[in-house]
C-alpha cells in the first residue's frame, strides 16, 4: 500500500504545476511557521488565568519541561532506536525520482520526524487549548501530506511519526510530576 500511493502520488507530479508548487512550499517551509505559532500560543496558554505571576510563570514552565521531555525521549532515544536497526529508503531513493524538495537521499525515511515533531507539539497543545490544537493538527496532517506527495515519505512513515510525537506527549506529560497550588 505505502509503494501504491507513493507511486499514484508521484503519477501527478507535473500535472498541475501550481499544486506541485504549493505543496513543495508546506513540505519545505510551513514546518518552521507550525512550530513558531506553537510556541507563541503554548506560552500564552500555559500560564493559564489566575494566581501570581509565579504560579503562572511556574506552569508555563512546567508544560514547557513535559514537551522538552518528549522532544529529548523521541528524538534522542527512540528515533535513533529505530533507524538503528529499521533503516529505509526515501520513496524518491527507492524508485529513483528527483524528489520535489531537496532531501538527501542517504536520511532515513522512517519514522518522519517533521510527523513526529508537528504531532507531538499538537498533542501539547491538546490540553492547553484544544481550538489551537486543532489548527495544530491540521497543519501537521497538512505538511505530512505535503511530505509524502513530494515523494520524500511514505505513508507508514508518517503515520508512525505521528503516533510516536502523540505517545511521547501524553508519556512524557504522565511522567511529571503534577503541581499542587
Amino acid at each position: 500500500m505505502d509503494t501504491a500511493l507513493a507511486q499514484s502520488l508521484h503519477g501527478l507530479w507535473g500535472k498541475m504545476p501550481v499544486f506541485d508548487a504549493a505543496l513543495s512550499l508546506i513540505a519545505s517551509f510551513f514546518p518552521y511557521i507550525i512550530v513558531t505559532a506553537f510556541a507563541v500560543m503554548f506560552w500564552n496558554v500555559s500560564g493559564g488565568q489566575g494566581g501570581s505571576v509565579f504560579a503562572r510563570r511556574t506552569r508555563r514552565l512546567h508544560a514547557a519541561l513535559g514537551v522538552a521531555i518528549a522532544i529529548i525521549v523521541a528524538f534522542g532515544v527512540v528515533i535513533p532506536a529505530i533507524r538503528l536497526g529499521y533503516a529505509t529508503e526515501r520513496p524518491f531513493a527507492a524508485f529513483g525520482w528527483k524528489p520535489l524538495i531537496t532531501m538527501s537521499p542517504n536520511a532515513p525515511s522512517f519514522p518522519s520526524g517533521h510527523a513526529t515533531l508537528l504531532f507531538l507539539i499538537a498533542a501539547a497543545m491538546w490540553q492547553r487549548d484544544r481550538r489551537k490544537a486543532g489548527w495544530l493538527f491540521a497543519g501537521a496532517a497538512l505538511v505530512s501530506f505535503a511530505r509524502v506527495y513530494a515523494g520524500v515519505h511514505f505513508p507508514s512513515d508518517i503515520i508512525f511519526g505521528a503516533l510516536l510525537g502523540v505517545v511521547s506527549m501524553i508519556a512524557a506529560r504522565k511522567a511529571l510530576p503534577p503541581l499542587h497550588g
